[in-house]
C-alpha cells in the first residue's frame, strides 16, 4: 500500500534497500529509479505481511510509514496517519511528553525507550479506546537525518490472560490464607515455592525467615535449633538427614506431632509429579484437649462406677450391654468372660435360665418371661428375692436416646436386720403380755403406749381407761414427788428405765 503523502525517496526507509544506484538482473542493469521502485514495492509487501505493527517516524515525530498490521491495530488507514505526529497514536500522558523525549534524545543521545528493549505502553485507537502494546524502538540514520522505527505488538490478549491468571492467583492466595490448616509447597530442589501464614504461625518462625526460595534443610535445621528435634546434637543432625532423605523418597506421610508449647497437629505430605511435595499442618490441639478431658471424664466415671456400692449396668435401645461394674458381675454371679462386647440382655437372661436362676422350667419360656419383664416400660423400681436368698431393689431409668440405666441395690443384710427386729419385737410382745407382773409403756407426755393384762388386773382399770389415765391417779401421794424426779431423769437421759 503506497502512502498518499510522498516523502523524499532518500529519506523514506522503505527506499533504503541497497547502497548502489542500480539493480542488477540476469539481463543486465536497470536504471536506478526502477530499482528503487522495485525495492519500494518489495518492502511494502514484506512489511504489510508482518504480524507486528511497524511505524517509522522522523526527527520531528512525523509518521513516515504505517504498515497493514498497524492499520488493523489502530483502526486508521495509512493515509490518515502518514505525515501526522505519532502522538495521535498514544494515550494523553505519554503523547504530551513524546516530542520532549525525542528532542532530548537528539540533543543528548540519551533515550528513555530507544535501545532499551521493549516496554509496555498504552496505544490509542481511532475510536479513542486505549489498548496495551509492547513497543520497541530502534534508530536508523540516513545521510544527515534520523529515522526511528517502532515495532508494535498488541498484547491485549496476553494482558487479559495475565489478568485472569492474576485473579486466579489472588483467589488461590486468599483460599490458602483462609485454609483451616498450615500449607506449604517445596519444589524438586526442596526450595519453598508457596506457603500461608498458618504455616509460619504454627512453628513461630521469626519475621522474614520464611521466604519463597527458602531451602528445606534451612527450615529443618531451624527446628533443631529451637528444640523441636531433641537435645542431643548428634541425634539432631541424624534427624535432619533422615527427614531430608524421607522427602526425597517421594513417600506419602501422615503423622501426628506435638510441639513444646502443647500444640498438637497432623502433618500430611503428598509428593508431586516431577519432584517436590505439598504439605499440610492441621492443628488438632482443641480436639486433643477435648479428647483428654473426655478420657479424664471417662476415667472418673469408671472409677465412680467401679466404687459404687450398687450393681450398675447400661443397655442401649437394642438391648446390648454398654457398660457395667464389678458389683453387677458379683450380684448375679456372672462369669467375667460372659460380659464381653456385643452381649445382649437376652444372652444374659438365657445364661441365667440355663443355670436355674429363674427356677425350673423350659429355658426358652423362662428367657422370654425375663425379656418381657425387661421390656416393660412401666417397670421402674421393684424388690426381688433370688433363689439363693439375695434380696435387691432393682431401679431402671430410661435414657433420652433409647436404652436405660439399671441399678441393683443389695438389701439382703437390711432385710435380715429387719427380720431380726421383727422377731425380737414379737418376742418382746409375747413376754410383755404373758408376764405376771403388771407393766406399761408410756411416752414423755405421760400417755400410755401399751399395757399388759396383768396391769389391768392389778389396777382394776379397763383398756380404754388406762389409755387416758394420768399416772398420778394410780400412785400413792407419798410416791408422786419421787416419781416426778425419776421421770425427769428418765427424760433427760440420766436413767434408762423406772421400775
Amino acid at each position: 500500500m503506497a502512502p498518499s503523502k510522498k516523502t523524499p525517496t532518500d529519506c523514506h526507509p522503505l527506499n533504503r534497500t541497497q547502497t548502489d544506484d542500480t539493480k542488477r538482473t540476469s539481463g543486465g542493469t536497470l536504471p536506478s529509479p526502477v530499482g528503487r521502485r522495485i525495492s519500494d514495492h518489495l518492502l511494502h509487501g514484506i512489511l504489510d505481511n508482518v504480524v507486528d505493527g511497524v511505524i517509522t517516524i522522523d526527527e520531528q515525530g512525523m509518521v513516515q510509514s504505517f504498515n497493514a498490521s498497524s492499520e488493523e491495530m489502530f483502526g486508521y488507514q495509512s493515509e490518515d496517519v502518514i505525515g501526522n505526529n505519532v502522538a495521535m497514536l498514544m494515550e494523553h500522558d505519554h503523547a504530551s511528553q513524546h516530542d520532549g523525549y525525542l528532542n532530548n534524545y537528539l540533543k543528548t543521545g540519551i533515550g528513555k525507550i530507544l535501545g532499551v528493549g521493549s516496554r509496555e505502553v498504552m496505544g490509542k485507537r481511532k475510536n479513542g479506546s486505549l489498548f496495551p502494546i509492547d513497543l520497541a524502538v530502534s534508530e536508523m540514520q540516513l545521510q544527515d537525518r534520523h529515522l526511528f522505527i517502532g515495532t508494535i505488538r498488541d498484547i491485549t490478549r496476553r494482558k487479559e490472560k495475565e489478568r485472569v491468571y492474576s485473579d486466579k492467583a489472588i483467589l488461590l492466595e486468599t483460599a490458602l490464607e483462609n485454609m483451616g490448616h498450615g500449607f506449604c509447597i517445596y519444589d524438586a530442589d526442596l526450595k519453598l515455592q508457596s506457603f500461608n501464614q498458618k504455616y509460619i504461625d504454627l512453628y513461630k518462625f521469626p519475621p522474614d525467615f520464611i521466604q519463597t526460595g527458602t531451602d528445606l534443610e534451612t527450615v529443618v535445621r531451624h527446628h533443631g535449633e529451637n528444640g523441636l528435634l531433641g537435645d542431643d546434637p548428634e541425634q539432631i543432625e541424624a534427624t535432619v538427614q533422615e527427614r531430608l532423605k524421607s522427602v526425597r523418597m517421594d513417600l506419602v506421610k501422615n503423622v501426628e506431632n506435638s510441639l513444646p508449647d502443647g500444640t498438637h497437629y497432623i502433618y500430611s505430605r503428598t509428593p508431586m509429579p516431577g519432584g517436590g511435595f505439598i504439605a499440610t499442618f492441621t492443628d488438632i490441639t482443641e480436639r486433643k484437649q477435648a479428647e483428654q478431658k473426655a478420657a479424664e471424664s471417662a476415667a472418673l466415671s469408671r472409677a465412680a462406677i467401679g466404687n459404687m456400692a450398687q450393681a450398675f449396668c447400661i443397655f442401649d435401645g437394642n438391648g446390648y450391654l454398654i457398660n457395667h461394674n464389678e458389683q453387677f458381675t458379683k450380684l448375679f454371679d456372672l462369669p467375667p468372660d460372659l460380659l464381653v462386647s456385643g452381649i445382649t440382655f437376652e444372652d444374659i437372661g438365657r445364661f441365667r435360665a440355663e443355670r436355674g436362676d429363674y427356677g425350673e422350667g423350659d429355658v426358652d419360656t423362662l428367657t422370654k418371661e425375663a425379656m418381657t419383664r425387661f421390656a416393660n416400660p412401666n417397670m421402674r423400681t421393684r424388690e426381688h428375692t433370688q433363689l439363693n436368698g439375695v434380696v435387691y431393689v432393682h431401679h431402671r431409668e430410661p435414657m433420652p436416646g433409647g436404652g436405660w440405666v439399671q441399678t441393683y441395690t443389695d438389701i439382703t443384710e437390711r432385710k435380715k436386720i429387719e427380720q431380726a427386729l421383727q422377731e425380737s419385737e414379737e418376742r418382746f410382745r409375747s413376754a410383755f403380755q404373758n408376764s405376771s407382773v403388771g407393766m406399761m409403756v408410756r411416752n414423755p407426755d405421760d400417755r400410755t403406749i401399751i399395757t399388759n393384762d396383768a396391769m389391768y388386773k392389778i389396777t382394776g382399770y379397763s383398756h380404754d381407761e388406762m389409755e387416758t389415765l394420768n399416772l398420778r391417779k394410780i400412785l400413792h401421794p407419798d410416791d408422786q414427788a419421787i416419781n416426778e424426779r425419776l421421770r425427769n431423769k428418765l427424760i433427760s437421759g440420766e436413767l434408762d428405765s423406772i421400775q
